[in-house]
């Protein structure tokens, strides 16, 4: 992946002494949460790419979306297949549900989840406490393929990936507060690649990229420059190792540091357009996505300074997509309601509900997919079992 991820870290505290929520169990939730929904949405038929999982994990740690707040957004758009018009609902989706499935993962005991359709073993999740580390495993139903993700003090570390035949690794390290080294490698390209990322007053000012075949000598493979504006960043200048710039991305804010645009050029082609309006509450309420190979807008219904739906318009030409989401006291995800309805008048093409039903510790126990009629169409369960550390 030549992905430069970040993860969005929200730090929330709780009073619970046998669950307690802390920084490790966030990111935890932010993998599976995309786990689950990118399922949901294939019929859970697929495995889930990483980057599926997790857009935006890697490079700058703890660092919030308040302070550059765009990563994400180029980071995916960059690697993702953007002409499948359902890569473009899967990101859209990720970003407005922000509800936990497993909100109590025990710190005293190994967690484990299998995930059953019908009988058949999809995946299991384990989660397993180390001091001040946490490790989430996911197997593979067969057995055939794994991800296991190493967290520390509320930063993705690492990643190991295996297959039959093939593994890769992921791993960053900070010296100090002012460089920061990510590693790669995978073992089918036989390809290493180390990145280098430099920071000044916890903003990153340069990222060097290098890479290495057979293990020979690493080479540099490009440079990005990071230039900044009454500190907040306002473009983006990658080069290639002969110094030949290659595409920049210009960036706007409004005066309190909300993005407003960005733009992406390589030379005088666009290649990623991202403009975002907001209403006076400062929720955001319409974004407008345009590349080189697809352009669509969403419009955000919120409720109580949450997203509680999404509108996307003009992936299709002569229909719309509708999501709406229910809400638990608890403020977990109890429902998906999807419609996708012609422009020309009101006629319903698909309609779906989907369910969340959660057990007694509030984590995930089964989703129900129903058609237009009520009928049960899909219904995975989530059983648990604990194990001493």
């Amino acid at each position: 992946m030549k992905t430069k991820l970040i993860l969005i870290i929200c730090l929330i505290s709780s009073s619970l002494t046998l669950f307690p929520q802390n920084k490790n169990h966030v990111v935890a939730n932010s993998i599976t949460r995309n786990l689950v929904i990118y399922q949901v949405l294939n019929n859970f038929s697929t495995t889930v790419p990483v980057f599926f999982m997790i857009p935006g994990w890697y490079v700058f740690g703890s660092m919030e979306i308040t302070h550059i707040p765009v990563f994400v957004d180029e980071a995916y758009y960059n690697n993702v297949d953007i002409n499948s018009k359902t890569n473009a609902v899967h990101k859209e989706l990720f970003d407005a549900i922000k509800s936990d499935f497993f909100p109590k993962i025990p710190v005293d005991k190994q967690m484990e989840v299998r995930v059953l359709d019908q009988g058949r073993l999809l995946y299991r999740l384990r989660f397993f406490n180390r001091g001040d580390s946490l490790e989430l495993n996911q197997i593979a139903g067969n057995n055939q393929s794994e991800k296991l993700f190493f967290i520390h003090e509320g930063e993705l570390r690492g990643i190991n990936q295996s297959g039959k035949d093939w593994f890769s690794t992921q791993r960053t390290t900070s010296l100090g507060d002012t460089l920061r080294i990510q590693t790669k490698y995978n073992s089918k390209k036989r390809l290493e690649e180390k990145t280098e990322i430099r920071y000044f007053d916890g903003n990153p000012t340069s990222i060097h990229t290098f890479t290495s075949k057979n293990s020979k000598s690493f080479k540099l493979k490009s440079v990005e420059s990071y230039h900044y504006l009454e500190g907040r960043l306002a473009s983006i200048e990658k080069s290639n190792s002969e110094g030949k710039q290659k595409d920049t991305t210009f960036f706007m804010h409004t005066y309190d540091g909300k993005l407003t645009m960005l733009r992406k050029h390589k030379e005088d082609k666009l290649l990623i357009s991202l403009e975002y309006r907001y209403n006076e509450d400062g929720l955001i309420e319409h974004k407008y996505v345009t590349t080189d190979k697809i352009s669509y807008d969403v419009k955000f219904h919120n409720k109580n300074q949450n997203v509680s739906g999404l509108k996307i318009n003009n992936l299709n030409q002569n229909s719309y997509s509708e999501f709406m989401f229910d809400l638990a006291i608890s403020n977990q995800l109890s429902r998906i309601q999807y419609d996708k309805v012609l422009y020309s008048h009101p006629v319903m093409l698909d309609s779906e509900s989907i369910l969340f039903i959660y057990n007694q510790d509030e984590n995930i126990e089964s989703i129900r997919v129903l058609n237009q009629k009520g009928i049960i169409t899909k219904q995975i369960q989530f059983e648990y079992a604990y194990f001493s550390l």
